[in-house]
């Protein structure tokens, strides 16, 4: 886990009273966090997402999710750019 995803994880998602699960497997990406009962899918994206070749896999990525999302009735995928966290 990156710093933020750290941050996030010990300050606020570890002892919610709806579970998340770090690192969850979603077909061929794996989300920074999700909870099923919320159907929210959260993912911090640090600097490396700055540079082209990740931002067009993070287009396809989020795109793929959304699409996804769909058909597993709305799953709410929620990106934070780790740069507006502190």
């Amino acid at each position: 886990m990156t710093e933020h995803e750290r941050k996030l994880w010990f300050t606020f998602l570890k002892d919610h009273p709806l579970r998340f699960s770090r690192q969850k497997v979603m077909d061929t990406y794996i989300l920074d966090f999700y909870c099923h009962r919320a159907k929210l899918a959260i993912e911090i994206d640090g600097s490396q997402h700055y540079e082209e070749r990740q931002e067009n896999y993070d287009f396809e990525r989020t795109a793929y999710l959304k699409n996804l999302a769909f058909w597993l009735s709305a799953i709410q995928i929620v990106i934070f750019r780790s740069t507006s966290m502190k």
